[in-house]
């Protein structure tokens, strides 16, 4: 299909609604519309930060094809979610960018949806997350992220050395 530029008026009226949300995607549906990046962001999600996964092994954790990574990974890394690291090495690694925007926003929707399945959902009265709820309430991924980020920070002394103190 064209891109969006070379679209008349008359073709976009035309075009069906999943052909239109398709060719105009929502910022959700740009990370979820390919079942690749729903599952590189969940085993990127469901691992220690930091932690770095070359594509042969994210293509396994994920439970998806090496071709497909290559061929989906750079959306992910354009909107800075995914980290793609190169120097000094011979292969390219990949990691979650923690403090990109998005992705603090994708761990607040895993701990929240975690949290409404526990049956524990956090209140608010203006559509934010209430903090001293989310303060109380700490998700099992929720924890698992903070204690990796101080294993990271812990091990710093480490580096170097080849020992990787937070491997999945």
């Amino acid at each position: 299909m064209p891109s969006d530029s070379q679209l008349s008026e008359e073709e976009v009226r035309e075009m069906g609604k999943k052909e239109f949300r398709k060719e105009f995607p929502s910022g959700w549906m740009e990370i979820t519309r390919y079942e690749t990046l729903v599952l590189v962001l969940d085993a990127f999600l469901e691992s220690p930060a930091g932690r770095e996964y070359n594509t042969e092994e994210l293509a396994s954790k994920a439970g998806c094809s090496e071709k497909s990574i290559e061929k989906r990974i750079s959306i992910l890394v354009d909107l800075g979610i995914i980290e793609e690291l190169q120097k000094d090495r011979s292969e390219t690694r990949y990691t979650l960018d923690t403090n990109n925007p998005i992705t603090e926003k994708l761990y607040e929707l895993n701990d929240t949806v975690y949290q409404v399945k526990q049956g524990d959902p956090p209140e608010s009265t203006d559509g934010t997350p209430d903090d001293e709820n989310m303060n109380v309430t700490i998700s099992r991924r929720g924890s698992r992220f903070r204690e990796s980020i101080q294993q990271i920070q812990g091990s710093k002394d480490h580096a170097g050395s080849g020992v990787h103190p937070v491997a999945n």
